[in-house]
């Protein structure tokens, strides 16, 4: 486990870029999150002059694929390195509704229920045809814990796990006076609405604890768990009402910097990876990337600058020197 591990960006699309690509946001063009429901952005490649990290995994002989979230243009078409894409066209939607999906075919299909689920259905779809005479790689996008909040977006058996919790870590909401377009639930908690916004993020981090249990399985199950590294993060932090705004860095204009929107979850497992390390040292989603070509053996292209380092020595139980 990493204990300061950041995003480079606390927004969903350039994080997402600079994680699958790398590069900054200032090399890539992406600063905030990206209106797919918009025609002339969501029909826009815009990683069209950057090379993906499921590229370079395919050209190394990796079988590949996307489950979920892509967020970078053109969510609906199969993201060029994947073998396997089931996705998310146009606007991600709620987490409980009917929603139309795009699957391997490239067909728009409607299902109705949980996306988490619906995701975690279909990654494993890919893991039980993965061909056995290649390695795989395989990311899959939750949506949750984003936004829409509320309990009513989840699943009542769960949401009724935190009906009578405390919620005793949060901090008193008092609205930032950078936010300018507040869509939180007032400034005298506990109101009602406050609450209910609490129990569906607790809710939606059980759905994906649940649904990574599922990934788990069907690993063990294949005989492929300890011989598949697995690497749990986010795009982003997310603030519920920490120093006064919902969401992340662009939740305020200007778009702030404070550790609740900068800090992601980092956790290592799998061949390779020392058990038992809480790692201290700093690192971001360029040196997940970089360490990421280390361990499948690919060299980095020196034109394209990359920021980051590979942490791969860390992984193994040393700890090498890092700035």
């Amino acid at each position: 486990r990493f204990a300061n591990a950041f995003t480079p960006t606390p927004v969903c699309s350039p994080a997402r870029a600079c994680l699958l690509t790398g590069r900054t946001a200032s090399q890539v063009g992406i600063h905030d999150w990206l209106q797919e429901a918009e025609v002339d952005v969501g029909d826009r490649d815009w990683l069209v002059d950057d090379i993906t990290l499921l590229q370079l995994l395919h050209d190394a002989g990796y079988s590949v694929a996307l489950s979920g979230k892509w967020h970078l243009g053109q969510s609906h078409l199969k993201p060029r390195g994947a073998d396997y894409h089931f996705g998310l066209p146009r606007w991600q939607g709620a987490h409980n509704e009917a929603y139309v999906y795009v699957d391997d075919d490239g067909e728009f299909v409607e299902l109705d229920g949980n996306k988490s689920a619906y995701i975690t259905d279909h990654a494993i779809e890919f893991l039980d045809q993965a061909p056995a005479d290649r390695p795989f790689f395989l990311n899959i996008g939750y949506i949750a814990t984003h936004s829409p909040y509320g309990r009513q977006h989840h699943d009542p058996a769960v949401t009724a796990l935190y009906q009578h919790a405390s919620f005793d870590d949060i901090p008193a909401y008092n609205t930032h006076h950078w936010v300018k377009n507040e869509d939180g639930p007032g400034d005298s908690p506990p109101s009602a609405l406050l609450r209910d916004r609490y129990i569906g993020y607790y809710a939606a981090v059980t759905e994906i604890d649940n649904n990574i249990g599922r990934i788990l399985d069907k690993l063990e199950e294949l005989g492929q768990l300890d011989n598949t590294i697995v690497i749990y993060t986010s795009d982003h932090g997310c603030a519920l009402g920490h120093h006064g705004f919902w969401g992340k860095g662009n939740s305020t204009r200007p778009l702030n910097m404070y550790e609740t929107s900068l800090s992601i979850p980092l956790i290592w497992h799998g061949p390779g990876v020392a058990a038992g390390q809480v790692i201290e040292q700093t690192v971001d989603h360029y040196d997940g990337f970089m360490t990421l070509l280390d361990i499948a053996g690919i060299a980095p292209d020196p034109e394209r600058r990359y920021p980051g380092q590979s942490y791969r020595a860390m992984l193994q139980g040393d700890r090498p020197e890092w700035d």
